[in-house]
């Protein structure tokens, strides 16, 4: 690294430290002590306001595509979400109905997918039709209907109409309006991209996967990190119950902290700063996915997280229960070999758990590096087939950033553009099974025995011992 970067990274970092102690100074003044009394109504609207917002935006979809001229194109902003402007566009329409489902053929559906002049706004998993409705627009649908699922929203900029899509099923829905979308703004979001990646669609296990004819060029990005130990969550989850006394013990590289005769417990690894908190004195799984969608992203803002901007809803695993976010960085989502980035929470019969880590990403760094050149995705899927793994086992393919701790600051965590392949339902970094750190023995071996030790599942989640 340039040395005038590190004496540029070296500069922001103490102004950071330099503001918080400030803050402390600002926060502790008996002056300020005086006045929070009469601050509470105005701090509550404020964070409720605050909560909307972040509901709406972590319910938007990951990814947007513009079909256009008989190709399809990944579109990317490097400082405003893509899909945050797509609903900045339309959220002031509002729905009449969701019109009678109609399924399509094989045929029929690919024909949809590649229907030129279209923008696909597309989910990395099932949508709760009523979750949407009341997250996406303003107003709520006139008449709301019945519940459904979807994984994508097409708006004809020709024909000016929005259809909503379920890849795994291929039913459509049209959707009516009383007050239609500005066609304009739309158009006017979809040429703020500053990147487009072209992009063929592929069917991979019942959904379709994006791929890269081309590879793509990405910038690496640096961001200071927000770490909060373990004491934190304990207030925050912990504190505020009927005993006054957080038992803890040690176990190994793991402490454990319990209240209420163990009914409450935080997990937290020292060396990884990966935390699990489990309540097993809960109510029981809500009964729709929206019931269950609202229900998680609640139980994750008990977390109070510093960051929301960037975090979206990517998976549900309706077999363990799992509901998982995921962060993104300009428009590409973020792997890890630990919960940085990530929060997965479970709700069972008898207990509720949210996985999570106490770092997390707080603001850019200025950095220099290169964009970084990724190969094709057919490139990548044949040298993973070289290393012995069968298109059976080959779940999805993603451009994404890998966290990784900065070489000169703790306080600094560089995003590595690179590959994750889903093989036999947990992500791998492309370069670990290139380098034969990931092997098909390696694999066989933990998902015959459930144990993924580091790697990250298909619910975007970390699978651990």
């Amino acid at each position: 690294m340039k040395a005038k970067d590190v004496m540029l990274r070296i500069a922001l970092i103490a102004l950071v430290a330099i503001s918080l102690i400030f803050t402390w100074i600002i926060w502790f003044n008996p002056a300020h002590l005086e006045h929070r009394a009469t601050s509470n109504v105005s701090v509550k609207t404020a964070t409720q306001s605050t909560t909307k917002k972040s509901k709406d935006t972590v319910y938007l979809p990951v990814a947007i595509y513009q079909q256009k001229d008989g190709s399809k194109h990944r579109l990317i902003n490097d400082t405003h979400s893509m899909s945050g402007l797509m609903r900045k566009a339309m959220k002031a329409a509002r729905v009449n109905k969701a019109k009678t489902v109609k399924t399509l053929d094989a045929d029929q559906y690919a024909a949809l997918l590649k229907q030129d002049n279209t923008v696909q706004m597309v989910y990395s998993d099932k949508m709760s039709w009523h979750l949407f409705n009341k997250t996406f627009f303003t107003k709520g649908a006139k008449h709301l209907g019945g519940e459904f699922e979807f994984t994508r929203i097409v708006v004809n900029m020709r024909h000016e109409t929005v259809t909503l899509v379920n890849d795994s099923t291929r039913a459509t829905r049209r959707l009516t309006f009383t007050t239609g979308p500005d066609y304009g703004k739309i158009a006017k979001a979809v040429k703020s991209a500053n990147h487009k990646y072209l992009v063929e669609e592929t069917r991979m296990h019942g959904r379709e996967v994006a791929l890269y004819p081309d590879g793509l060029e990405v910038q690496p990005f640096a961001y200071l990190v927000d770490s909060q130990g373990a004491n934190h969550f304990v207030a925050l989850l912990m504190g505020n119950k009927s005993t006054s006394t957080v038992d803890s013990k040690q176990n190994g590289d793991q402490t454990i902290y319990t209240v209420n005769n163990n009914n409450q417990r935080l997990t937290a690894d020292k060396n990884d700063g990966q935390m699990r908190f489990d309540n097993f004195t809960t109510d029981g799984p809500k009964k729709t996915r929206q019931g269950v969608l609202t229900d998680a992203y609640n139980q994750m803002m008990t977390l109070q997280p510093a960051g929301m901007e960037g975090v979206r809803f990517t998976h549900y695993d309706t077999d363990e229960m799992t509901v998982t976010f995921r962060t993104y960085v300009a428009g590409l989502a973020l792997f890890n070999q630990t919960m940085s980035g990530t929060v997965a929470v479970t709700r069972t019969n008898s207990s509720l758990s949210i996985e999570f880590s106490g770092a997390n990403l707080s603001v850019p760094v200025p950095t220099r590096e290169t964009p970084v050149k990724l190969p094709s995705t057919s490139t990548v899927l044949a040298n993973v087939r070289a290393k012995g793994f069968t298109n059976s086992q080959i779940e999805d393919v993603q451009a994404g950033y890998r966290w990784e701790k900065d070489d000169d600051s703790t306080l600094v965590i560089d995003l590595v553009p690179t590959y994750y392949v889903c093989i036999a339902g947990s992500y791998y970094d492309y370069s670990d099974i290139m380098s034969g750190d990931v092997t098909t023995t390696t694999v066989a071996a933990k998902t015959s025995t459930g144990v993924n030790s580091g790697k990250v599942n298909s619910s975007g989640a970390l699978t651990t011992p």
